[in-house]
């Protein structure tokens, strides 16, 4: 919230410790306060900047994330702080809204406890479950991945030649690969035997037939 700055002030700065005014070390908050401090309106705000007693900068987060802005900026803004000032503003206020939040099991800061009761005898953080913070925060926490390793490289088909071999001798049984291969190779030779002097007979015998049929006269 912007205000139109009122009277000018002097006196020392206060700064408190917050997301709004992290990195604003070189801002000369006295000289912006010679501009004039318009004090917040309203209840529920927290002064986070004060000069010469003044409230220059405030927040509230009822009904909603709000900055009281009492000081015109105006004097800073060719200066880095300017945008860091704004930026942290935006920041905090944005933040306000619904946010999920998760993570592994694992010890959890103070002031987490959980939606539902956890098994006897163990701590917030190391069982899943949804935990929630005094401000309403929630954090889901979850069981971690379970990574399985994948399987070394190696001669599997070596190896399960060798497994069919020793399981072929402790039951008395015979690689019969081998010799079927060459009884097959020997029935196709004969059957090519056969068949080239079936052909030849059969050749034969038609010509014979032929000679017949041309030696008859009608």
């Amino acid at each position: 919230m912007l205000s139109k700055p009122a009277d000018a002030a002097t006196g020392k700065a206060e700064v408190i410790d917050h997301p709004v005014t992290k990195s604003l070390e070189k801002i000369d908050w006295t000289a912006l306060a010679g501009d004039g401090i318009s004090e917040p309106v309203g209840d529920g705000w927290k002064m986070i900047v004060r000069i010469g007693g003044k409230t220059a900068i405030a927040i509230r987060e009822s009904p909603a994330r709000q900055v009281w802005m009492g000081l015109d900026t105006r004097r800073i803004a060719n200066l880095p702080e300017f945008v860091i000032l704004w930026s942290n503003i935006f920041d905090w206020v944005g933040e306000g809204g619904e946010e999920f939040v998760a993570r592994t099991t694992g010890d959890l800061e103070s002031g987490w406890t959980p939606a539902e009761p956890l098994p006897p005898g163990l701590k917030s953080g190391w069982w899943p479950r949804i935990y929630r913070r005094a401000d309403g925060a929630m954090l889901a926490v979850n069981a971690p991945d379970v990574v399985v390793p994948p399987p070394a490289p190696g001669d599997w088909k070596t190896k399960l030649a060798e497994l069919a071999r020793r399981y072929r001798q402790s039951n008395g049984m015979m690689n019969l690969t081998t010799p079927l291969i060459l009884v097959a190779m020997g029935l196709l030779l004969v059957a090519a035997i056969t068949w080239r002097g079936g052909l030849k007979k059969l050749k034969e015998s038609r010509q014979v037939k032929h000679g017949q049929d041309a030696g008859v006269t009608v």
